[in-house]
């Protein structure tokens, strides 16, 4: 869950709606320093594996890398070649796969965009061996830094300059998208949507929605619709999947319905992911048809437990995106009293911090014994909230007539004891006054915070 929570975010933060090519390219970038681990890992642990195999011989056809390969201390140069050679694949290989799906979300031919992609990697690493390489460390040489210095200076350049050639070869060659603007393009997408063949229907899931003109986006969410349709439950599930990551503009909401009817969905996975892709595809302006469906789905308890689950997901992402969702979601809850315990989970959650204490006041008389455990949890986790300010939460119901009130006073102490400052001489004296209080729902609970 967290990580279709990251790659949702990786899509939808405010930069990378504002500055879309610009986020590319820094996709591309944490592509290359992310692989970098499994490069550098599989590298060591080569070394010393073939080296324990007695590896000694590298053939006549591979003392060409001597070029590219320093030697190592201690192992024989035959290592240090099949060590470079297999760790580079592994690092490129990451970095291809997770260009083709994180960075540029690639729907071209996978075979012919790895062939392309092996043809440049050969090519660098021709090109930073032979010319690069000791260009660079000459150059650099002749600055007059210490050795260690001008070898890390020398390393970071070779990194970084192929990006000149490599970043526009990806963006533009190798991960290129294919064209949907034509009319005989969009045909062959809804016959094979309209195929029983699972295969078939999946293999056109994955079509990125970014660069797409309106009328493309159009016909991009009548395709979604049409796998939405698909008979076959892992078909409409992959299609959830790859939408909620990467949504589209449905400013028709052709696929409001569609979601509604998967919400209700008697498979579990099939209707969370549906509210994923809800919440991605309506949030901001389009909050009150988020409304609309919690309405929807008020005498459905399993298929509103599963929604407001994956909401209070997304609130951990982007609290402040989802703000007009939730205030949305909180209005249509208030219809339904037996609906109080999520209300009040959401209102901690998800609401400002400064709106939070003024609205548990209001609830107080309805708190009921599942409300007030939702509540206590709630509170005494969100110390991790950077906005929170808890000794103010505490101080404002901590002198409240309601027993209820002051249990949650109590969680926002703790809360603020799992803080850095931890228990504080001012927390410890607070909690001793809890544990004297005249409420046993109030002192029991202190009487057995311990602070060690």
């Amino acid at each position: 869950m967290a990580e279709k929570g990251f790659l949702a975010w990786l899509e939808n933060n405010n930069f990378a709606r504002k500055h879309p090519e610009i986020w590319k390219y820094v996709k591309f970038m944490l592509v290359g320093i992310v692989t970098s681990l499994p490069d550098w890992g599989s590298y060591m642990v080569s070394l010393y594996a073939l080296r324990a195999l007695g590896v000694t011989s590298t053939g006549a056809a591979l003392l060409v890398m001597e070029r590219f390969v320093d030697p190592r201390e201690g192992f024989p140069f035959a290592v240090v070649v099949y060590s470079y050679l297999i760790s580079t694949t592994i690092g490129y290989i990451c970095a291809y796969i997770l260009n083709r799906k994180a960075t540029f979300q690639a729907n071209n031919s996978v075979a012919l965009s790895g062939l392309m992609y092996a043809v440049m990697v050969v090519f660098t690493i021709i090109v930073n061996g032979i010319f690069l390489g000791p260009f660079v460390s000459g150059l650099i040489a002749r600055i007059g830094l210490p050795m260690a210095l001008s070898e890390g200076i020398s390393k970071l350049i070779v990194m970084a300059l192929p990006g000149v050639w490599t970043y526009p070869l990806c963006r533009f060659v190798i991960y290129r998208k294919k064209n949907t603007e034509q009319e005989e393009t969009w045909e062959v997408f809804t016959r094979a949507a309209q195929s029983p063949e699972a295969a078939l229907a999946r293999g056109v899931v994955h079509v990125p929605a970014d660069g797409m003109s309106p009328d493309a986006q159009r016909r991009l969410a009548q395709l979604t619709a049409t796998l939405l349709a698909h008979p076959e439950p892992e078909v409409r599930m992959a299609m959830l999947q790859w939408r909620g990551q990467y949504p589209l503009t449905d400013d028709e909401q052709v696929l409001f319905t569609h979601l509604l009817t998967l919400m209700r969905s008697q498979i579990p996975d099939e209707c969370g992911l549906a509210a994923q892709t809800i919440f991605a595809l309506y949030t901001g302006n389009n909050a009150a048809l988020v409304g609309r469906v919690i309405r929807e789905l008020l005498s459905n308890r399993k298929a509103l437990q599963i929604t407001l689950e994956k909401f209070v997901i997304n609130l951990r992402i982007s609290r402040r995106r989802f703000l007009p969702t939730t205030r949305a979601i909180l209005a249509v809850l208030a219809e339904d009293p037996l609906t109080l315990s999520w209300r009040i989970e959401l209102i901690i959650r998800g609401l400002p911090w400064e709106e939070i204490a003024p609205e548990l006041v209001k609830q107080a008389d309805k708190l009921h014994a599942n409300a007030l455990v939702k509540a206590q949890l709630a509170l005494e986790g969100a110390h991790t909230r950077p906005d929170a300010q808890l000794f103010d939460l505490e101080m404002a119901l901590a002198h409240s007539e309601n027993e209820g009130l002051r249990r949650l006073a109590l969680a926002a102490l703790i809360a603020q004891s799992r803080q850095s400052s931890g228990w504080s001489d001012e927390c410890i004296a607070r909690l001793q006054t809890y544990q004297q209080d005249p409420s046993p729902l109030v002192a029991e609970a202190a009487q057995f915070t311990f602070i060690s």
